[in-house]
């Protein structure tokens, strides 16, 4: 579970998509490394991560929670 940052391990820069269970984007970073996902209300979501030519390189749930 996550409480309010994400950190994102990665040996070369990444795009970052946290979408909600409905599928509704929710946040989109560049060159990410971290994300703070204080303000969303707690739940699972999906958090997708891209390389530099925009490939899914790895699909992930979170449980965000307080």
């Amino acid at each position: 579970p996550v409480t309010s940052i994400l950190y994102i391990e990665a040996p070369a820069r990444v795009f970052v998509s946290v979408y909600n269970i409905d599928g509704k984007l929710l946040i989109d970073r560049k060159e990410a490394i971290s994300i703070n996902v204080s303000e969303l209300p707690d739940g699972m979501y999906m958090i997708m991560v891209y390389d530099e030519n925009k490939m899914l390189v790895k699909k992930e749930r979170f449980v965000k929670m307080k």
